[in-house]
């Protein structure tokens, strides 16, 4: 049963953040009261989000995850607090990043290429500038795909 306002004794709050990478944006919080299964308050609280399925979606009561095949049977307790947030699943997060990580090697190349002339002493040439950027670049690009894989390797565990 969806109950507002927030004050009300023996409760339960929930807070559902429905964006992948902007967990300020359109948060929905709600207060039900105990009975409820944790099922039914993420039907209530983001019923769109059940279209994605499951494994796009984290629920927590009081910090501890709560696996979707036990969602149906799980309850909250009065004066807990759970969080139903969405989260990428597959390459979506790793594409995102990479494509960041890509803007922000080639502005780093561009703004850091004359720099690094003048401390070769090296003329300033469009040929020689292109192979400083490109020179900063690279390494940059490198160093973010094997971080990108090793938060892959850290979430697979």
């Amino acid at each position: 049963m969806l109950m507002q306002p927030e004050t009300l004794p023996n409760t339960i709050q929930v807070l559902a953040i429905p964006h992948m990478l902007d967990p300020t944006r359109d948060r929905v919080k709600l207060t039900f009261l105990p009975g409820q299964t944790i099922a039914e308050m993420v039907d209530e609280t983001l019923p769109a989000a059940r279209e994605l399925g499951p494994s796009y979606i984290r629920v927590t009561i009081d910090g501890h995850v709560v696996e979707a095949e036990h969602w149906h049977r799980v309850r909250a307790k009065a004066g807990m607090h759970v969080l139903i947030r969405i989260v990428p699943q597959g390459d979506a997060l790793k594409s995102v990043l990479t494509i960041a990580l890509t803007v922000a090697a080639v502005a780093a190349g561009q703004y850091y290429a004359l720099g690094l002339l003048e401390v070769l002493s090296i003329g300033a040439g469009v040929a020689t500038q292109a192979a400083a950027a490109a020179a900063i670049t690279s390494p940059i690009l490198r160093g973010g795909r094997l971080m990108s894989n090793g938060f892959e390797s850290a979430r697979d565990t």
